[in-house]
């Protein structure tokens, strides 16, 4: 069943990689979609020829697009609201994918692939789309008591849908019945960095929704704009919001989190163990 979709992106001072990014997506999506990007404080040169390219494109206030401003780097969090603000202006369902300006999609026909296996499970809120072969990030992820996150080994060459308690963010898909309910990266996290696999967990804490990895034929490049640019406001500045969010994740998902499982059979039955936990402080079990 085909629904309204838009693609979400942000640039900071990365309008070259913004570019192949889109071209990818446009040669290996047919299915009718908008984007919106949110420029998150480019410099002249990088908005100035963004702002350019989404004229001739469409995709400035177009048909095929909005183009959103913020004059300084606002960070992922408020960046991400916003286009998620603008999305929901809209008076129909939809579904959102979140991509970074560092993927590259190479597989065609991904997203019939991907609706049709989520079509037949209405209980998934949130997939991790993303896929690297030497495996910079991971499509389905696990975190520890600490609240920080871990892969298997099996898990780079792994076809299959796997379910996560997070997802990598290179590339995400959020299902209406997320949207719907109006769920927002949280505020309390600073810039960036926790506030992706906190939203995983509000998902299936609030919603009582899946979340899984369902790996497409994508490269991610991995902190493509911090890799290019550096962090926003210096290494040591960066590193010291990086702890301070890992602190709020951890304290505030406690009672969820537990000590890393060594075996995807264990994670599995981890997996379960907090469905119903979470059940049970919603009332539902």
């Amino acid at each position: 069943m085909n629904r309204k979709l838009y693609f979400i992106t942000l640039n900071w001072h990365t309008t070259r990689l913004l570019k192949d990014m889109v071209a990818s997506v446009e040669a290996t999506t047919p299915q009718p979609h908008q984007w919106i990007i949110v420029d998150n404080g480019s410099d002249r040169e990088n908005w100035s020829e963004l702002k350019h390219w989404a004229q001739e494109h469409d995709l400035n206030n177009g048909s095929r697009g909005y183009l959103h401003r913020y004059m300084t780097n606002r960070g992922l969090i408020v960046a991400h609201n916003r286009a998620l603000d603008l999305a929901a202006l809209g008076a129909q369902a939809y579904d959102v994918v979140l991509i970074n300006t560092d993927v590259i999609v190479h597989e065609e026909g991904w997203l019939g692939r991907v609706w049709t296996w989520a079509d037949e499970r209405p209980e998934v809120g949130m997939i991790g789309l993303e896929h690297n072969r030497v495996n910079v990030c991971a499509s389905a992820i696990f975190l520890d008591q600490q609240g920080y996150w871990y892969v298997h080994e099996e898990q780079p060459t792994r076809a299959e849908p796997v379910e996560g308690e997070s997802v990598g963010f290179g590339m995400v898909l959020l299902r209406w019945p997320v949207l719907e309910a109006g769920l927002r990266f949280d505020l309390a996290y600073q810039m960036y960095y926790k506030q992706d696999d906190d939203l995983a967990f509000q998902i299936r804490a609030y919603l009582g929704l899946e979340v899984w990895g369902f790996p497409i034929g994508c490269e991610h490049w991995g902190c493509g704009s911090i890799k290019t640019n550096g962090p926003p406001g210096g290494h040591e500045a960066f590193e010291r919001i990086k702890c301070r969010n890992q602190a709020v994740f951890a304290e505030r998902w406690a009672w969820a989190l537990r000590p890393r499982r060594a075996t995807m059979e264990a994670e599995q039955e981890h997996l379960q163990e907090m469905k119903m936990a979470m059940a049970r402080r919603r009332g539902d079990a």
